[in-house]
C-alpha cells in the first residue's frame, strides 16, 4: 500500500499532479546580430551553469514547482556593456503568468516576459545595450 502511494506521487510530479504542470523556462537571445549574452542561472538547489547565447539562439529547462510553492531561478546576465542579476522565475510571481510556457525575451532596452494566459510580451526590466 504505500508503495503505491510513493508511485502515485512521483508520477504525479512528472506533469499535472500535486505540484502543478511541467514549467518550462526559455531564455532567448533578441538583442541583435552580433550581440552575445552570456548567462549564469540557478536556483537554491541547481546550478545550470553557464552559456553564451548568440542572436537568437535560447536556453531552456524544466521543472516542477516545490512543495511549498516557493521555486525561485534567477540569473546573472553580462551583455556588452549591462550586467545584471534578475529573477527569472518564482513561483509567487509567475503562477498568474504562465501555466508551463515561461518565455524570456532578453532584448537591446530590456528583458520581456511572456504572458501565457493573455498571449502577449510584458516588459519587465529596462537597460540599454550598446550596439
Amino acid at each position: 500500500m504505500l508503495l503505491m502511494m510513493v508511485n502515485t506521487v512521483q508520477s504525479e510530479t512528472q506533469g499535472n499532479g500535486l505540484f502543478g504542470d511541467m514549467k518550462h523556462v526559455r531564455m532567448i537571445n533578441d538583442m541583435k546580430e552580433g550581440v552575445l549574452v552570456r548567462l549564469h542561472c540557478r536556483s537554491k538547489n541547481d546550478d545550470l551553469g553557464e552559456r553564451v547565447l548568440a542572436f537568437r539562439q535560447h536556453w531552456e529547462w524544466k521543472f516542477n514547482d516545490n512543495v511549498i510553492s516557493s521555486t525561485l531561478f534567477w540569473c546573472n546576465m553580462h551583455a556588452n556593456n549591462v550586467v545584471r542579476s534578475f529573477r527569472v522565475y518564482f513561483c509567487d510571481d509567475d503562477y498568474l503568468r504562465c501555466n508551463t510556457q515561461c518565455y524570456r525575451s532578453l532584448r537591446m532596452d530590456g528583458a520581456y516576459y511572456y504572458h501565457q494566459i493573455r498571449n502577449v510580451w510584458q516588459k519587465q526590466l529596462s537597460w540599454i545595450v550598446d550596439a
